[in-house]
């Protein structure tokens, strides 16, 4: 009899190192704060390069300017002079494209780093619980005040890094998510929406209804293989 618990013990322990089972996870990405206020799609995107592993190629060793040249190719030296938003989220699987093959190029260590970017229009919190599980953070396009016409042509990005299935045992689905814009006071739609953001990290949790609804997830970036 204790033998068969053990067996069963070991088979459910086994279950729920599945990621694939997992309620909560979240991973350990640090924030990017944006170094302008059109900036929040080059935060975002160097946020999630960084913890990727993919490196620093700009040559005065700012990330974030290094992801705008990506961008825009003109702006090499002088990222200041591209202070712009990106168009649309959908245009982020370029940018994320021509980073990635830059780094190939000229960093041979990063040819083994992984990288697919995929554009999802109204994404659902099980692909992004997905994605998650499987390492990789997701970049979201919200806006505030009303959901876009388009929904590539979200006001804002974030980066979404972490998910509970059950939080705190109310049976409501939850998102960490990461604004890379600094906030100051009262100025912030998170907190319009009864959520605080950490101001060192960037980080807040916020129910997955909040940010599907009240702030308007319209589009996301998934960055890994699709073929995973």
């Amino acid at each position: 009899m204790n033998r068969r618990f053990l067996l069963l013990a070991a088979v459910c322990a086994a279950g729920f190192a599945d990621p694939a089972l997992a309620r909560h996870r979240e991973l350990n990405v640090g924030l990017i704060s944006q170094q302008s206020p059109v900036w929040c799609w080059a935060a975002s995107a160097s946020t999630a390069l960084k913890y990727l592993g993919f490196p620093d190629i700009n040559p005065v060793r700012n990330y974030q300017c290094g992801v705008v040249a990506a961008a825009f190719p003109d702006c090499e030296y002088d990222c200041t002079r591209c202070e712009t938003p990106l168009d649309r989220m959908s245009t982020f699987v370029a940018l994320l494209e021509r980073y990635r093959d830059r780094t190939r190029l000229s960093r041979p260590a990063a040819r083994q780093l992984s990288l697919r970017p995929n554009y999802v229009a109204y994404p659902e919190f099980d692909r992004i619980k997905r994605s998650i599980n499987l390492s990789y953070p997701v970049i979201g396009g919200v806006s505030v005040g009303r959901r876009p016409v388009n929904p590539a042509e979200a006001q804002h990005a974030v980066l979404i890094t972490g998910y509970d299935d059950d939080y705190r045992g109310t049976g409501e689905r939850w998102v960490v998510v990461m604004d890379p814009f600094p906030y100051a006071g009262g100025e912030s739609p998170w907190l319009h929406a009864g959520y605080s953001a950490r101001r060192s990290t960037g980080k807040l949790m916020v129910p997955w209804r909040v940010l599907r609804d009240r702030m308007n997830l319209s589009s996301a970036v998934f960055l890994e293989d699709r073929s995973a």
